[in-house]
């Protein structure tokens, strides 16, 4: 039985020494498995919806992720 999925918006930090650039940081999609992380989007997300309160409450939803630790990108 698998564990119990999840997901929500968390800024990511994409290493770039290999190409001996500075890192760089992006809002991404976070999935989770009983809380641990098991992947993100490789890019940033997209502000698009149906409505202007679709809009408003993901940008909300962005906001708010600014303000939790940030994720060290996966390989």
């Amino acid at each position: 039985m698998s564990g119990t999925m999840t997901w929500n918006y968390r800024v990511v930090k994409f290493d770039q020494t290999d190409y001996d650039l500075p890192p760089w940081y992006s809002i991404c999609e976070v999935f989770y498995e009983d809380g641990e992380v098991i992947s993100h989007t490789a890019e940033g997300v997209d502000v698009c919806g149906e409505s202007i309160e679709e809009l408003r409450t993901q940008l909300q939803r962005l906001l708010e992720c600014l303000d939790k630790p940030v994720i060290e990108a996966l390989e």
